[in-house]
């Protein structure tokens, strides 16, 4: 390519595959990114521009002449962190410069407790794509659709701190010949790794119970 390089132009490369680091020897070790082998950036400096597509973070490289545009819109919840915009490149003057791009709906990450979310205490916009990392670590009943109220656009929800469901397999049986207000309260702590019902809890689930042996809607 460069034997065709014409000195009256700018010459700029418009690629996509994986460049990171420099010419290496048969003992280095191989760089791969989704299985293609990386391009070494030295082979790039005739150029005058290299703008890159594959990646999504528009500072996988810190070079001045090879960049990575990155992808205009969020298109993960890892990628939540990273502003995206556009590289605006000036060929006569050979200067770069960054333009964030602001979606109508931001992806962002959002950490706390369910009280303090539902409350509409979390100071960014609520209309935005979000993943909940909740730090509870008692169960929520219908935790996703009081969630919604507040958080329409809800992309995933995890608990950081919160027992996760084991196997009825491996772990202690369950007798279900007990009586129900009983039955529920063994279920109870094994899916929550142990954690008994309160008292408001035990009452709602006696009043519930009685509604549904009386036929009650």
């Amino acid at each position: 390519m460069q034997a065709k390089f014409e000195p009256q132009y700018h010459q700029v490369l418009v690629a996509h595959f994986f460049a990171a680091g420099s010419s290496r020897t048969e003992s280095e070790t191989k760089v791969e990114v989704g299985g293609l082998n990386a391009v070494p950036t030295d082979l790039l400096a005739g150029f005058d521009y290299v703008a890159l597509g594959h990646l999504h973070n528009p500072n996988a490289l810190q070079l001045p002449r090879i960049k990575y545009s990155g992808s205009p819109l969020k298109m993960s919840t890892s990628e939540a962190t990273i502003e995206k915009g556009v590289w605006i490149v000036d060929t006569k003057t050979q200067q770069v410069t960054w333009h964030a791009l602001q979606p109508k709906h931001d992806l962002r990450l959002v950490i706390g407790a369910f009280d303090e979310l539902v409350a509409g205490n979390e100071a960014g916009n609520h209309d935005d794509y979000v993943a909940i990392n909740l730090t509870d670590e008692q169960a929520i009943p219908d935790v996703m659709s009081r969630l919604r109220v507040v958080y329409p656009r809800i992309l995933s929800l995890h608990r950081l701190h919160g027992a996760q469901i084991k196997s009825l397999a491996t772990t202690k049986q369950v007798n279900v010949k007990q009586a129900p207000l009983a039955l529920l309260a063994d279920f109870y702590q094994l899916v929550t790794d142990g954690q008994q019902l309160n008292p408001a809890q035990q009452q709602w689930a006696k009043t519930s119970l009685e509604q549904v042996l009386k036929g009650d809607d």
